[in-house]
Formats: C-alpha cells, structure tokens, sequence
C-alpha cells in the first residue's frame, strides 16, 4: 500500500490545473443616435455612429439605440460599459456639473430582426423594460487637454439570454431635467489603437 502510494504522488504533481476558458467579446453592430427636437431626422444612415448619447436638457432629449450580433450557441450575455486607463472621450452634459449618468432600456425585436439603419426618433422601437444603469460616472481629469482616466474604469449594466440580435436604448433617467451621458465607441473593431471605450457584451464564460 506504501509503494502505491508513493508511486501515485507523481502523477498528481505533474497534473496541470485546468486553465479558466477565455470569455468572447461583441462590439456594436450598429449604432445611432435619436434627437427629440428633430424627430423625422436619421442620425447616420450607415448605422455605424461611434457617438453615444443619453441625455436631456429642458425639452431636448438625445437617445440612443444599438445592438449586437451574437453567435448562434452562445450563452451567458453580459453588457458591460468600459473605458480603458487614459480613455477621455467621455464628456458631461451639458455642463460639469449635471448628473453624468443614464439608463439603458431592452428592446423587444420581432423574431430578432436587425433594426433598419433609418430608424428616426418618431420610428425607433420604444424604450422596453429598466435593464440596467450606468450609475454616475466618474469624470475625466482633463478632456480638453486629452488626459484621461488614470484607472480603468467598468460598469456591469445586466445578464440575460444571448440571441441572435440584441438591442438597447440607452436614455436618461426621469429624475435627470439636465444631464446625461455622451463618449464615442473607441473599441478594437472599429480599428482604433487604445485606450479603448465603450459598449460590449461579453459571453461565453
């Protein structure tokens, strides 16, 4: 029983722990902004805006719709805000001192149709269910002279069941008279060099 023993050790010091699987990342597929006092106008028929906007000022109101396109398969869909350290795209509305957050909202698409790059704000899909919050973002040290976040900065907005297509409306909250969020989609997939920011779900952990 002694020399079994010993001649096992071996094997369980040779045996490798099992490495943790590496998570999958999406980026917008499709981005566009929506302006309340212009309501008929298409923000970027292209549907590749890299601005963001949820924010509100008096009787203007600037949304924002995107969506991912997620491979068949995948599970465990998680929307996350992020900016890496030295990012400083990111500006308050429409002064320092406003609330410098906003609310993202699910949308429901039929049968997950992609929604059409025309989308106006009398055409959009309305804001669905609270799916999560930005809460307040921090401030960068400087925009204006590019110095940016000195920590990278991340917000868990929800989960939920990956599909093919999903959406979002990014608004601000009803108790925001002015304020908001707006920062452009710095992110790999676009072809920019970091630091990088934005939106991105990340599944398959």
């Amino acid at each position: 029983m002694i020399l079994s023993t010993i001649l096992l050790l071996p094997l369980l010091t040779d045996a490798s722990p099992l490495s943790p699987r590496a998570c999958k990342t999406a980026y917008p597929t499709f981005t566009t902004t929506l302006d309340s006092t212009q309501p008929n106008q298409v923000s970027n028929p292209q549907g590749n805006n890299p601005a963001s906007f949820g924010v509100h000022n008096g009787t203007k109101a600037i949304d924002t719709i995107f969506q991912f396109n997620i491979p068949a398969g995948s599970y465990g869909c998680q929307l996350e805000l992020f900016f890496d350290p030295g990012y400083y795209w990111i500006y308050p509305y429409p002064v320092s001192w406003a609330p410098h957050r906003a609310d993202i909202h699910t949308l429901t698409l039929p049968n997950s149709t992609p929604l059409p790059a025309t989308l106006t704000w009398n055409t959009a899909p309305a804001a669905g269910p609270l799916f999560g919050t930005t809460g307040e973002l921090p401030k960068v040290p400087d925009n204006s002279a590019g110095i940016g976040y000195k920590e990278a900065v991340k917000r868990v907005i929800n989960s939920a069941t990956c599909q093919s297509v999903m959406a979002y409306r990014l608004k601000t909250a009803p108790e925001v008279v002015v304020g908001g969020v707006q920062f452009y989609q710095y992110t790999p997939d676009k072809g920019y060099a970091q630091p990088w920011g934005g939106w991105r779900m990340v599944y398959d952990c």
